[in-house]
C-alpha cells in the first residue's frame, strides 16, 4: 500500500518488487545504483513511486548484467 511522506508517495521494496516483476534484492540494487529513488524509513526501504512509474528496464537491464555478472557469483540476485 503506497503511502505519502512529505507529499512524496512511497512503496516498500517488496511491493516495487512485485511491482517491477523482480526481487527486493534487485529493487534494492537499484537504489544502491541511484535508478530507482529510495530512503530507509527505521529498518524499511522506501522507494519513491515516481521513480518506479519512470523506470526503464531496457535502459539499465544491459549494464545491470554486466556489472553483476563481473562481481556475482549468485543466481537469487535477479540479474541473470
Amino acid at each position: 500500500m503506497p503511502i505519502s511522506i512529505d507529499e512524496t508517495r512511497y512503496l516498500s521494496a517488496a511491493e516495487t518488487a512485485v511491482l517491477l516483476s523482480t526481487t527486493e534484492t534487485k529493487v534494492l540494487m537499484l537504489v544502491k545504483r541511484r535508478v530507482l529513488e529510495g530512503e530507509l524509513y527505521g529498518d524499511i526501504w522506501m522507494i519513491s513511486r515516481a521513480s518506479v512509474e519512470n523506470y526503464d528496464p531496457k535502459r539499465t537491464e544491459a549494464k545491470d548484467e554486466l556489472s553483476c555478472r563481473s562481481s556475482c557469483s549468485s543466481s537469487t540476485c535477479g540479474c541473470h
